[in-house]
């Protein structure tokens, strides 16, 4: 939840992404930025209908999704992570024989959520560092189902950028 930059790093990795962006200023700068298999959606409410609401408005879908992101902001000064993170567990598609994952941004920020992730039997893999945007570091955190197992589409690992490419098995 949260569109950007990572909707659009998904949308070229991904067969559908779903974004549900609060931001309507945002919203305007990223939806020409958009792949056609990237579904936008403006959500500006909290804690009201589920077709209007933020965090909710994913279980209106009636889909259940192998990866979910939480990077979400806030509405009305409220901060809406928690509710999605509540949400995230509901919409994940849990019967996968790969299992799921749950990518929660700036999860050094969001402590409590990474806890409830854990505490409802997600592996957490922490990830730190600068971002493409920032000048100071921060966490994500990737939540793994136990079952975990998705297959990678090509060559993994893949190489970094001005790697030195060797195929050494």
């Amino acid at each position: 939840m949260g569109g950007g930059s990572s909707s659009l790093y998904w949308s070229a990795r991904a067969k559908e992404v779903t974004t549900i962006e609060s931001d309507k200023e945002w919203f305007d700068t990223i939806k020409s930025q958009m792949k056609p298999n990237n579904h936008l959606h403006l959500k500006t409410a909290i804690n009201t209908n589920p077709n209007d609401d933020y965090a909710k408005f994913p279980l209106t879908l009636n889909k259940k999704f192998d990866i979910a992101i939480i990077d979400g902001g806030g509405i009305f000064g409220k901060d809406t992570r928690m509710l999605c993170a509540k949400v995230v567990l509901d919409i994940l598609n849990t019967q996968s024989k790969d299992g799921v994952m749950v990518i929660l941004d700036n999860a050094d920020w969001y402590n409590g959520i990474a806890k409830f992730l854990r505490e409802n039997d997600f592996i957490q893999i922490d990830f730190s560092g600068f971002g493409a945007i920032n000048c100071y570091t921060w966490t994500t955190s990737i939540f793994l189902s136990r079952n975990f197992a998705f297959k990678p589409l090509d060559r993994q690992p893949n190489y970094s950028i001005s790697a030195i490419h060797h195929d050494i098995i």
